[in-house]
């Protein structure tokens, strides 16, 4: 009988949570969607209206990974709400954060790139902030029309450009 490490107890506890969590939220998803659609159920928006990944849900948000879905969209969400970001940093637009992720995903490509496996893991880590500026670009842009929980694609801005600069990073 072969012996786990603790550092294996602690990584097969966070992956059986993390895939239990998605399990969960995906249940969740899925009866939000039968009561919005078969069963035609409007539900009113109560005066203290906090969002969670299934109020205001869209197509897109529907269709989106669950790490996008149940990750970064409410981690964004949350710090823009707790730390009102757009209100302290009115300047900063949803094209700026876009442009920051745009260069996070360049850096991560040529760090993907490298024989060193540090290298290639710092590579993954900007990847994963760049994923989260991207969801955080959609939050600013909400906060600065003040459509504060209304997702829509907004074509011809910078966030539109990201996956074409992580290719041309790594060629």
């Amino acid at each position: 009988m072969m012996m786990l490490s603790s550092e294996n107890k602690i990584l097969y506890f966070g992956l059986a949570t993390l895939l239990l969590y998605f399990l969960s939220m995906d249940i969740m998803l899925y009866q939000t969607i039968q009561l919005k659609v078969i069963g035609g159920v409007k539900l009113p928006k109560p005066k203290d209206y906090t969002p969670t990944p299934f109020t205001d849900l869209t197509v897109k948000l529907a269709c989106s990974d669950h790490w996008v879905h149940f990750v970064y969209m409410p981690s964004a969400e949350l710090f823009e709400s707790s730390t009102n970001f757009s209100g302290h940093f009115p300047w900063v637009t949803a094209n700026m954060v876009s442009f920051t992720h745009l260069a996070t995903a360049i850096i991560s490509g040529k760090f993907m790139l490298s024989d060193d496996l540090n290298m290639r893991r710092m590579g993954i880590f900007f990847f994963y902030i760049r994923n989260w500026l991207d969801a955080f670009d959609g939050v600013v842009y909400r906060a600065h029309a003040h459509k504060k929980h209304y997702f829509e694609s907004v074509r011809g801005s910078l966030g539109m450009y990201n996956t074409l600069a992580f290719i041309v990073s790594i060629l």
